[in-house]
């Protein structure tokens, strides 16, 4: 961690808002006009805003400028000189809100695109923001309109100059007002950054950094579990993360001393409600990741005509943040570390639980003694005393609790401790649990490893089959594997009439070809399913194979997801994050 972000580290946590023209990543701006745009901004109450977010503790605010629609809430002669005047808002929003917020000692992050805005085609022009390389990831609307405006300089060397310009200006006029920032849409860093000479990230930093040196840089690369960091001029990870529970145990300190940060979404999705998770379940949450050494922001739900929290969702982070721990200020916790020696095991279909080995790391750098709880027994560290002690890693029922607890006093420490699931699957398939939620049966799953592939099949009860330029809100199966230590993900999304889509996430977001999926009509109730994924998709080694697989359907219960390994309760989310271990049997 770097002297720039101590303050944020310390913060612990902090809400985003996603105040824009259009909604969150979309790009259809049809129907905006200047007028309308002013309207909205003018409205928007800072004072009311600034006090609540005090009343909910929240340590900063992540507020938006502007994304795909190419209306900002503040004015730029920049943005006007290249575009034409009457989208940038006459109002400057977020010198308003920094003003106020300064009131109760709140930090501002600026969120800016580090594209031209998708929707609007005639910015992309007058910007030289085409790329001449496939750029449909950002959203944009008729790409194939554009292709003969295109930039030939693959670099894109124009439009960065004029996108520098424009954010040294909204730079230079908030200064120190502003506390960092956040890009988004950084997903082609080997196209336009990574380069010694400018423009490239160093360039762009500068730039955002000309009006407050201290400001803290995170450049998005889209959804990441573990979130990574793609430049080293990167004070703080982007983080963009749709599921949370998702993230792996131990994840943390990220190389370049970069401070480990989580960015996801409170509510349905970015900017939407109502809340998904309960107050209970968000602490559980910003704990795991705190404990770890990161800071979390959630993106909430919020009135767009005023700018205001609702009462509902007032009343859910007001209760969110007492019952977070106290600060990480506060707690007398010496340095510590668990070193994973032997994880727990559970051997499916048989449940056969078996406990695991770690060994803890202790070193008191306080000036005063510490006693702490070390399996029931008190252990007393003097000043600069270090212990190195085996603990045993118990599992508390069938994928219950595996973390492992430091405790001192009222104070607690957690370790999260992911259990290994062990399982033979033979060349014939066999009948995995059923995926449920709550009570409610979703789905029937089976696979089977022959031919080099994982094949699955099986029957998904989705009553309303829903299709969404989204992935994530289709309904569809989600597969999750460990490969080279990171999670990859495919979601296989039904069809109806057309080939069924099988769209990678991690590492890239692209539809995916040689992996086979069909689908067939199960009674109007659902379909049923038959998938194939090359060995190469999968990370299976002679260890095996780690993987998760969710079910997303729509039925009279609304929108619900079911995982296989996983449990029912989310404020449990590091039992999510399951392992199977994958062998061929010799029965065949």
């Amino acid at each position: 961690m770097n002297n720039r972000t101590e303050w944020i580290y310390r913060a612990g946590w902090g809400v985003c808002m996603h105040f824009l023209a259009i909604p969150a990543s979309t790009s259809d701006a049809a129907g905006l006009s200047s007028q309308s745009w002013n309207r909205r901004v003018n409205a928007f109450d800072v004072e009311s805003l600034a006090f609540q977010l005090a009343e909910i503790n929240a340590g900063y605010i992540l507020l938006t400028i502007g994304q795909n629609s190419g209306y900002y809430c503040s004015p730029n002669q920049n943005y006007d000189r290249l575009v034409g005047k009457g989208f940038c808002s006459d109002r400057d929003l977020i010198h308003d809100l920094q003003s106020e917020l300064a009131r109760y000692n709140i930090p501002l992050i600026a969120y800016l695109p580090s594209n031209a805005p998708s929707g609007d085609a005639n910015a992309m022009c007058r910007l030289d923001g085409i790329p001449s390389w496939d750029y449909s990831i950002w959203g944009t609307m008729n790409p194939e309109r554009l292709a003969s405006m295109a930039d030939s300089d693959s670099r894109m060397r124009n439009f960065q100059h004029n996108w520098q310009d424009i954010l040294g200006e909204w730079s230079r006029r908030w200064g120190k007002g502003v506390s960092g920032w956040w890009f988004d849409g950084c997903y082609f860093a080997d196209k336009m950054y990574n380069f010694p000479d400018e423009p490239n990230f160093a360039s762009f930093a500068a730039a955002a950094r000309v009006g407050n040196q201290d400001a803290i840089l995170a450049f998005n690369s889209g959804v990441k579990y573990p979130p990574v960091q793609i430049s080293t001029e990167e004070d703080y990870t982007a983080g963009e993360i749709n599921d949370p529970w998702m993230i792996p145990a131990d994840c943390g300190q990220c190389d370049y001393n970069a401070l480990y940060h989580v960015l996801s979404f409170a509510g349905t999705f970015w900017g939407a409600g109502p809340m998904r998770y309960s107050p209970g379940e968000m602490a559980a949450i910003t704990a795991k990741i705190m404990n770890r050494g990161g800071v979390v922001t959630w993106d909430i739900p919020f009135d767009q005509s005023s700018g205001t929290l609702r009462l509902a969702d007032l009343k859910c982070l007001k209760r969110f943040s007492q019952l977070l721990p106290p600060s990480r200020d506060m707690l007398p916790l010496p340095d510590a570390g668990l070193e994973i020696i032997e994880p727990p095991r559970c051997v499916w279909p048989q449940d056969h639980i078996s406990s695991g080995r770690g060994r803890l790391m202790l070193s008191n750098g306080t000036t005063e003694s510490r006693i702490w709880q070390i399996g029931g027994q008190p252990l007393s560290l003097e000043p600069g005393e270090t212990h190195h002690i085996e603990v045993p890693l118990s599992p508390v029922g069938r994928y219950g609790d595996y973390n492992y607890y430091l405790e001192s006093g009222e104070y607690r420490r957690t370790f999260p401790v992911i259990p290994w699931i062990t399982g033979k699957v033979s060349e014939a398939f066999h009948a995995m649990p059923e995926i449920r939620f709550i009570d409610t049966d979703i789905g029937r799953i089976e696979l089977a490893c022959f031919a080099g592939c994982l094949h699955l099949r099986g029957e998904v009860f989705d009553e309303k089959i829903i299709q969404s330029d989204i992935p994530w809100m289709n309904s569809c199966i989600e597969l999750f594997f460990v490969r080279d230590a990171t999670v990859v993900q495919y979601f296989l999304v039904p069809a109806d009439g057309v080939k069924p889509d099988v769209v990678s996430m991690f590492p890239d977001y692209k539809v995916v070809s040689d992996i086979a999926f069909r689908t067939f009509p199960l009674h109007g109730e659902g379909y049923r399913f038959e998938a194939s994924l090359p060995f190469e998709y999968t990370g299976v080694s002679h260890d095996g194979m780690r993987m998760e697989i969710k079910l997303n359907v729509h039925n009279h219960y609304g929108f619900m997801h079911g995982l296989l390994f996983g449990v029912d309760k989310l404020h449990q989310v590091e039992a999510y994050k399951s392992r199977l271990s994958v062998h061929k049997s010799a029965e065949g």
